[in-house]
């Protein structure tokens, strides 16, 4: 069923669903086409949820495009499927079109990348949460560049929600060793 989109594509949608999350999902409901009234955290988990889909995506194909046992034969819409679908279940569900087995070194670490950050705050994805991995990109940010406070979306972060971020990623580090 690789090359089926009617099939791979509700699967898709369907753990890409369950990794925003049950907090973001009811927002989204209740408020969908008024974005801006979402929650800091809506809007931190859709858009980090959609960058790691499209770069996830982009990374498998180009990892993956002239290997001749998962991509290389295939047509580009079946290319740009089976890419999709290994970039969203890496996140998520854990399901495969591709052989595992038969990737490349390079897309097993992105998977593997993927994985630790996994979906969004009580999701049915594993990881550290892609808000823990953003609040990280963003108390980076604001270390290089030297602002005191750390701001996502016009919105100022509390040291107290910064502080545990480096904790939980410290800790899915040490149990990954």
């Amino acid at each position: 069923f690789s090359t089926d989109p009617w099939i791979v594509l509700p699967i898709a949608l369907a753990f890409i669903c369950g990794g925003l999350g049950f907090p973001v999902l009811m927002e989204l409901r209740r408020q969908a086409r008024k974005v801006n009234r979402w929650s800091l955290h809506t809007k931190l988990t859709v858009t980090v949820s959609a960058v790691l889909l499209v770069g996830g995506t982009l990374f498998v194909l180009g990892s993956e495009w002239r290997n001749p046992a998962t991509l290389a034969s295939m047509s580009l819409p079946d290319k740009l499927l089976n890419a999709f679908f290994t970039s969203a279940t890496t996140r998520t569900a854990g399901f495969n079109t591709l052989d595992t087995e038969a990737l490349t070194h390079g897309t097993w670490l992105g998977a593997t990348v993927l994985m630790f950050i996994g979906g969004g705050s009580a999701s049915t994805a594993g990881g550290i949460k892609v808000t823990t991995f953003a609040l990280l990109l963003f108390v980076v940010m604001a270390e290089i560049r030297g602002p005191r406070h750390v701001a996502v979306f016009d919105r100022q972060v509390s040291s107290r929600v910064q502080r545990p971020a480096p904790t939980v990623a410290l800790f899915g580090f040490a149990a990954l060793g």
